[in-house]
Formats: C-alpha cells, structure tokens, sequence
C-alpha cells in the first residue's frame, strides 16, 4: 500500500483492531520522533505504520478512534475481554488527550469488594475522574466479578457504596441507554446473602435506563425492585435462577420493547410468560401485546421438555410489528399467534423446530402459501427424525417452504430425516422463484441432475450451498460414465448455460466424503454455470481444492480447460 494512497478517511474503513493501533502510535508518538523512530526499524510495513501515525494530519483522524472504546478498572488482572479484538483505551489515556467526546463504549470492570469496602467509589471520586463527563456513550458493559473477601450482610455501610458508586457512573455517562450487565458472582449454598448485593446494585444501575442486555454465568437471580422498572425497549435475558422475576420484568414493559433476546434453558419458561394471557382474558382484561416490538429472538438449549398439553393460546395479537424473528425454540403457541398481524411487515424469519412442531403450525394456519408478502429472508431447520411425516404432510411441507414467501431473495433450509426428496423438486414450479437469489440446502443428498433441476428452475440464483450426493467408489463404472466425452457434450448441449446469474457454490461435506466424486461434481457444474468463479468444500479443505484442479487440467475435460481456468477451487469467501 502506497503511503500517498493512504488518506484519512481511508483509515476509518480499515479494520477496527488495525486503525486502533493505528491510532495509539498516533496518540503516544510526537512528530520530533520521526527520523529517529524510522532509522530503528528494519521492517518497511512498520515503518509505514509509523509514518502514518506520527503525521499530524493523521494523528487528529486517530484520536476519536482511539477513544471510541475505553476501559475502567482498578486492576488490570481482573479486565480480559472475551471476544475484544480491538485495542481498548484506559480512562486515564482517553483523558489525558481530551478525548471524552470520542468515546462511544465503555467497558466496567468491577470487583464487588472493591464496591463494598468504597475503593472504587472513592477511586472515582479523584480528580481528574471525579468531574469527568462522557456525553457521548450509549453503551455501558458492565461486568462484576467476587474479586475479594466480601461480607455477608447487605447493611448501611455497603448501601452507601453502592449508591455512591451508583450515582457517579451515571453522571460520568449521563446518555447511556444500554447496560450490558454481566455478572460472575457464582457462591456456595450458604454464601446466597452476598447475591443481595448485587441485586441492589443491579436494581439501582437498571432504573431509569432504555435497554438491557443481562447476562449472569452463575445461578444468579433477580431480586424484588427489579420488576418494577418500566420503559425499557431493550431487553437480552439468559436464564437465571429466578425467571419468573425477571419474566415479569419483561411483561411490565411490554408496551414499549422494541428488541427482545431471550437464551431459554427450559422451553417451559418461555409459556410461563404467557400464562398470563389466560388469566387476563379470563379477567375481561386485554392479552398480552408487544406493539412496538420489531426484533424477537428466542433460543432454547433443551427442545425436549415442552409437551404437546402446554401449548398456549394468547388471544389478540401478540407481535403485530415485528420484523426480525429468531425462534430456535418448540413452538409453544396453540395456532398462528407468533405470525399474527405481522405476516405483512416480516422481514427476517430464522426457525429451529422438530416434526411435531411443523405439522402442528400447518395444521393451524401459521404457515400458508403466500402469507408472508415482505419476508425475504428465510432459514429453515427442521429436524424430522423423532416423529413420522406422512406422504401428505411431507408433500405439504415441500410446497409450503417453496411458497411461503412470494418475495423471498435469501432461502436456507434443513431438513433433517426427511424422506420426500422428490416431492421437494416438485414442487419447485417454473417461473415462480425469480428473485430468488441465495439457497441452502442441508441434509438432502443431492446428486448432479437432481440439482441441474433445481437450478434450471431459479435464474437469478447467485449463491448455492448444497449436500452433494457422491459418487460411490465401488463403482468404477459410474464415474468412468460421468467423464466421457459423450456424457459431457450431452450435458453441456441440453443445460448449457444454467443459472445464468449463479457465482458461488459450496458443498457441504464431512471429512469421509468421497472426494473424487464431489470434485468430478463441482467441475461440471462450473463448466454448466458459465458465470460461477468460485467452488469451495464447506471445510476449505486443501485436498478438495488440489483435486478440483487437477481434474480442470486433465483430459477428461481439456476442452473445457479455458473455462475451468476462470474458476477459484480455494477462495474462502
């Protein structure tokens, strides 16, 4: 990269853990330093960095960077971030370059010990902390951990710290909408007193805020004051040890939810809440509703413990906004509760159900063909081995995932144990799927004409992933009759061109497939699809691609080398 082609609006495209290293040569260098910095390092890419960030120009662009994302901890033995690729700021250096305005994210790093025996209340009390203010931030990631000996009692010593603590937090992020509150206070059986602690820190943290995402990894609770906020449009919740506490906190702000993530580890939970429902409806009073909630995700991590009694029935409509919908999740309603009112306004539908869940949603009218005019995403797993699927409700279903939406641009479907392949092409009806512009297809073998019929049925399909069926090394005769020259001029002569618009294929295969066959697989449909440039195994396996291109120069398929040529057997993406 040329040092004159590098300007700073470029950086902000950068990767953010490469512009932020970036920018923290630029935030701690000074231009003096520049002869001398370059003259002692040997490598020219550094030498680039470094000449890029001692530049004045380039220090002013570095410095927001710098300071979008800042960390606050007293001691940094406690403060690894998971899944934190970039480079976080201390308070400390954020202030010493006035950088307050920059910030956006701040990551809080807090012992309860240091809370209750007042170190970090007092640390913020300090100057320069104390009169410290960051207008800016909107996210606050909050995590707590023991990090000490604590006390048992929850008395007025400790009280007074935490507000204390409470209060300057807020007034040093006085527009954060969001707490990100995690929590690793995991206690012995008679230690539980100490988890009063952090529900009056957590309650007091939570009032008055728009949004909560709340993880715990430990058994952790919610305590009573925590239910009575009201508000919030953002909630993410994963199971604790308390969720009907924190299930009515949800119902509580109902009316103004916009973004709901739910991590269930009992499917029951998940019913509990609309319980509810049946006694309000039995009151005279009205059902539960989230009428601005426009993003639902729900995820279980044991889909075996709903039985099929404990479907629930809400009356009115549930979700009437909603646009993004993740439901990994058994099916918990009695019939189309989940779609109803919004099957004009969905936009994004992700389903995890098994067989008994399916039927059940066809047989109450949730799923229609037609019935969701905007959706254009769909992603479909449906896992069919637990329960038999008639040749009816098999050919029903087929029909249904191939018309449920008319719009639809993005299909991925996963149909596990399902034995009605061949209805599954059928009812793929010609010039039905136009905008259809990227499918997958999982846990269906597919060989070479059944997905020649598909294709020939979708003309702007742009991406394919498939299970390819491969070819049985037992035998030698099958793929002897796949590579003749008779064979392939057929196949070029009566397909030729397919897909027309189709770029990219992947084939998802284990480690045990037979890799002749799939490679013998991919290179006729490159020759078939006269715009695809990229063939890959779902594992990027260096075999995979060694073979695909040793079959593209050999003879069986000299005369289509030109062609084969154009084609990359090892991009990733």
């Amino acid at each position: 990269m040329k040092m004159n082609n590098m300007t700073p609006m470029k950086l902000q495209t950068l990767p953010k853990h490469i512009a932020q290293r970036i920018a923290f040569k630029a935030a701690q260098w000074r231009t003096a330093d520049i002869d001398e910095a370059l003259l002692n390092i040997s490598n020219p890419a550094w030498k680039m960095v470094n000449y890029l960030a001692l530049c004045q120009s380039w220090r002013y662009h570095c410095i927001p960077l710098y300071c979008q994302d800042m960390l606050i901890s007293l001691n940094r033995a406690f403060s690894a971030i998971q899944d934190t690729h970039y480079w976080l700021t201390t308070m400390d250096d954020v202030l010493r370059l006035s950088g307050q305005r920059y910030t956006r994210n701040v990551h809080l790093h807090v012992p309860l010990s240091q809370v209750l025996n007042g170190e970090f209340p007092g640390f913020l009390l300090k100057p320069p902390y104390r009169d410290a203010v960051f207008p800016n931030v909107s996210v606050v990631w909050f995590k707590l951990h023991i990090g000490g000996e604590l006390t048992g009692m929850l008395n007025g010593e400790s009280i007074k710290y935490i507000d204390s603590f409470v209060v300057q937090i807020k007034q040093m992020f006085p527009n954060a909408q969001i707490y990100s509150i995690s929590s690793s206070v995991a206690l012995a059986a008679d230690e539980k007193e100490i988890l009063n602690h952090c529900d009056y820190m957590f309650s007091k943290l939570m009032t008055g805020i728009r949004g909560i995402k709340y993880y715990t990894a430990s058994e952790h609770f919610v305590a009573t004051p925590v239910p009575t906020i009201t508000g919030l449009t953002r909630i993410s919740y994963y199971e604790c040890e308390s969720p009907a506490q924190f299930l009515q906190l949800i119902c509580n702000n109902q009316k103004t939810l916009v973004i709901l993530n739910l991590e269930l580890s009992k499917p029951n939970t998940l019913v509990q809440m609309f319980q509810t429902d049946r006694q309000a409806s039995a009151e005279g009073q009205p059902g539960m509703s989230f009428p601005q909630l426009q993003r639902l995700e729900v995820i279980c991590h044991n889909h075996n413990q709903l039985l099929m009694d404990s479907r629930t029935h809400v009356s009115g409509v549930p979700f009437p906004s909603l646009r993004r919908l993740r439901f990994h999740h058994p099916y918990p309603f009695s019939g189309d509760e989940l779609f109803r009112g919004n099957h004009d306004k969905l936009e994004h539908l992700s389903l995890s159900i098994d067989a008994e869940d399916i039927v059940h949603m066809l047989q109450s009218g949730a799923f229609k063909k037609g019935k969701f005019s905007t959706l254009k995403f769909i992603d479909l797993d449906i896992d069919l081995s637990q329960a038999l699927v008639d040749h009816a409700y098999g050919k029903q279903l087929c029909h249904t995932l191939w018309h449920l939406a008319p719009e639809q641009e993005n299909l991925s479907v996963n149909l596990i144990s399902f034995a009605y392949k061949e209805e599954f092409i059928q009812e793929l009806e010609p010039g039905q799927h136009t905008g259809l512009r990227f499918l997958s297809i999982g846990s269906l073998d597919l060989d070479i004409w059944e997905t020649i019929r598909i294709l020939g049925q979708l003309p702007q399909l742009s991406q394919l992933e498939i299970n390819p069926k491969t070819m049985d090394l037992n035998k030698p005769w099958y793929i002897q009759n796949l590579i003749t020259t008779t064979y392939l001029d057929d196949l070029v002569r009566e397909f030729y061109p397919l897909a027309p618009w189709l770029r990219y294929i992947l084939f998802d295969l284990s480690l045990y497939s037979d890799m002749e066959g799939a490679s013998h697989f991919a290179v006729q449909l490159a020759i078939l699809c006269p715009k695809v440039d990229c063939v890959r195994w779902g594992m990027h396996s260096t075999a995979f691609e060694r073979c695909c291109k040793t079959l593209a120069a050999s003879a069986e398929y000299f005369e289509y080398s030109d062609r084969l040529a154009l084609v990359d057997w090892s991009k990733k993406s």
